[in-house]
């Protein structure tokens, strides 16, 4: 069958695609290849600091909902004994 992919010999074989894309070279895709994986590893490296920001800040959040509520209950104990002093 015919594939109508064309070829042109220079230093090198280069064959192209019935559009006129170039197919890629080996040199060329294991290039994107690394590049990929690395975008995929800052990726990942990205999320995992926003998760730890996300975790950080719910500690932080927690906290203070403790120290208020400590505060709170303070409060009241403070209020509950001047009613009683009169």
């Amino acid at each position: 069958p015919e594939l109508n992919i064309s070829f042109e010999v220079t230093d090198t074989l280069n064959l192209y695609y019935p559009d006129g894309r170039k197919f890629k070279s080996m040199i060329e895709m294991e290039r994107e290849r690394k590049k990929e994986k690395n975008r995929a590893e800052a990726e990942k490296k990205k999320a995992e600091k926003e998760k730890k920001k996300a975790e950080k800040e719910k500690k932080k959040a927690e906290k203070e909902k403790l120290r208020a509520e400590k505060l709170e209950a303070e409060l009241k104990a403070l209020k509950l004994k001047l009613n009683q002093m009169g």
